[in-house]
């Protein structure tokens, strides 16, 4: 069974809403080895090694979640990147899950 991009973001979505979000690195990593929380880019990472099974998918489907998410967030063509949008200060996990909705709603 294939994955798709939707799918991808929506697990990545659902990790950054029960795990947690960080910045400044792609997952915080607890004493005992759990995740703590992930960034934007750690949980599209972590959605797409969950969700498949072979690296050529693992590349395409990463590649394509990340466009969504960069189009979601106005980054396309010289626009902040994903890591930089992520780790803006001000940036709350609401903005972050908002912005993963919107990409989502993009696949339909």
């Amino acid at each position: 069974m294939s994955v798709t991009v939707k799918e991808v973001l929506t697990e990545a979505r659902r990790l950054l809403n029960d795990v947690g979000l960080c910045k400044g690195v792609l997952k915080y990593v607890g004493a005992d080895g759990h995740v703590l929380a992930y960034c934007s880019m750690g949980a599209i990472d972590a959605a797409v090694t969950r969700l498949t099974e072979s690296v050529g998918d693992t590349y395409t489907l990463c590649s394509q979640a990340i466009k969504a998410v960069q189009v979601a967030i106005g980054g396309v063509s010289g626009g902040v990147s994903i890591p930089t949008w992520n780790d803006t200060p001000e940036l709350t996990k609401s903005d972050v899950l908002s912005a993963f909705s919107k990409a989502i709603d993009s696949c339909n």
